[in-house]
């Protein structure tokens, strides 16, 4: 089982498998699909992350989550138990070093605690259209890839639209272009 220092902290997760590793194409799918939901729950998020990903071992939610049958997800038990641990309630990854990073390069993630002192100060409310429902995403007010940093002046709390139509702009270039499709 994993613990939380030896989890790679990722934000985008891909499966390798080296050739002495082989399984058949639909395991192969299972595999990458279990690995990339018990990785999303250690990689930051808006909720702490968990130091114990696992999934419910329970047919209905494995068909749900990896789209199998109950005969194939028994047939891929047998590939798949040199990388997960297949319990009778929880099925956990074994194996970590299957995970690897997706996107070199990848910017680190915003530290937990600056997450909390933003929702904090901003008191969970989209500071660019007042929305107190969110769901809430921490933006970064000049964007990383134009040289911004992750310290807490240049991050608000945002509702997903507004951070999802923000992008990598800059403030003023999404206010611009959002005055221009007001208008039109």
């Amino acid at each position: 089982m994993s613990s939380s220092r030896d989890w790679p902290s990722l934000e985008h997760l891909s499966v390798r498998l080296s050739p002495t590793h082989f399984v058949s194409p639909v395991n192969y799918g299972i595999a990458c699909t279990l690995a990339y939901h018990l990785g999303v729950q250690s990689v930051h998020t808006m909720i702490d992350p968990s130091a114990d990903p696992k999934i419910e071992n329970d047919i209905k939610i494995l068909k749900r989550i990896i789209y199998c049958s109950k005969k194939q997800w028994l047939d891929a038990q047998r590939d798949l138990d040199r990388f997960f641990d297949i319990q009778d309630d929880y099925i956990r990854i074994l194996d970590t070093s299957i995970i690897v990073i997706s996107r070199q390069g990848s910017r680190p993630a915003t530290p937990q605690s600056i997450k909390n002192q933003i929702s904090l100060r901003d008191g969970e409310m989209c500071v660019y259209c007042g929305d107190t429902e969110g769901p809430f995403e921490i933006d970064h007010l000049w964007p990383v890839v134009k040289g911004g940093d992750s310290s807490a002046s240049n991050l608000v709390c945002a509702c997903q639209s507004c951070n999802r139509s923000k992008k990598d702009m800059s403030l003023r270039e999404w206010m611009e272009k959002e005055a221009g499709r007001n208008h039109d």
